[in-house]
């Protein structure tokens, strides 16, 4: 299953200009890196062992399940955390309560919901709660965007002697609901529910909104406060390209590509180009877009060829200096006649 939203249809030719020459250095660099294209595996005798990404749509479990984070808005079941049930009276066992956790990064919003399949909006808060459309005081939901710096309290409340949920669960840096049902039968007589979670994914860095780098805007690389969700494919790759990282660490992506290596007017031309927008059936809409989840143990080429599928891109490396070329050729800069 696809996991890259996109209005382009198909993708260019990956490296389709490069030299022997350039190929071959690449393919040194790709050793440490993890390569970036299906060619450069091939040449260097490795075989792409990633496996195929798709919207994760049920709840997983087990300890093995590796992190994960979201870029642009994406839907996710998420993981199971924390599961316990709890009593009141004269009704032992009659709330469930779950902590499922939706990135390994800190996001930006919870957008959307769905119970059993079918969307439903999150109501205002009551108290520390948001009720939940058409289940309202049998089902609650809050929602923590990994910024948190304390533990729930009513996670804390529910814990057990068999199933303890401690006062230094904080799940910092990471992004998770925690969900609450009481199991009336009414409303949940085919067993527990299921839950599908909308999420604006982490904040990137866009630098065609930073003014210091020939782009317009606050954002700047040394200051990820000043970042925000992206669904826009240019910003997305060249996040992955810099590096993915939280509070300075590396995460996820390459490692030790400087801003020199991607120049600043290119980029901001290539991310401008795929903000351009188009008519869509509820309007403007922006010509390329891109959302997915990336479990940290994907091969990064698999999550570049994704990205620039989304926007027909072609990604250049002449000497170590990247270039992304989105959607249609650009115009001609010089022309030769007879």
């Amino acid at each position: 299953m696809a996991i890259f939203s996109a209005i382009a249809a198909a993708a260019g030719a990956f490296f389709s200009s490069l030299t022997w020459g350039a190929v071959g250095s690449f393919l040194l660099r790709s050793a440490a890196s993890m390569g970036l294209s299906a060619l450069a595996q091939k040449l260097s005798g490795k075989q792409d062992t990633s496996q195929p990404l798709g919207v994760k749509g049920q709840l997983q479990r087990g300890a093995d399940v590796p992190q994960a984070f979201i870029l642009g808005r994406y839907a996710t079941a998420g993981s199971l955390t924390y599961a316990n049930t709890s009593s009141i009276p004269r009704k032992p066992n009659y709330r469930m309560t779950w902590v499922i956790t939706l990135s390994d990064l800190p996001v930006t919003a919870l957008t959307g919901f769905w119970v059993n399949g079918a969307k439903r909006t999150i109501l205002p808060k009551v108290g520390a709660w948001h009720d939940i459309e058409g289940f309202e005081g049998h089902l609650r939901l809050k929602f923590y965007d990994g910024t948190q710096t304390a533990v729930d309290p009513d996670v804390r409340l529910v814990s057990s002697t068999e199933r303890p949920w401690e006062d230094d669960a904080i799940g910092e840096g990471k992004a998770y609901a925690v969900v609450q049902a009481d199991l009336e039968e009414k409303h949940f007589r085919n067993g527990f529910p299921t839950f599908l979670f909308e999420v604006e994914g982490i904040p990137l860095y866009d630098i065609a909104k930073d003014s210091s780098m020939g782009g317009s805007g606050a954002h700047r690389w040394d200051d990820p406060t000043t970042w925000e969700g992206s669904e826009n494919p240019a910003v997305q790759l060249y996040n992955v390209l810099r590096g993915i990282r939280y509070r300075g660490q590396w995460f996820y992506g390459l490692q030790g590509v400087a801003a020199a290596q991607l120049p600043a007017a290119h980029w901001v031309a290539q991310v401008q180009k795929c903000a351009a927008t188009i008519q869509g059936a509820t309007g403007l809409e922006p010509i390329y877009r891109a959302s997915c989840e990336v479990p940290v143990n994907a091969e990064i080429h698999t999550i570049v060829q994704g990205l620039l599928t989304a926007c027909s891109g072609r990604l250049s490396d002449a000497g170590g200096v990247y270039k992304l070329f989105a959607g249609a050729p650009d115009a001609p800069v010089a022309t030769l006649t007879d």
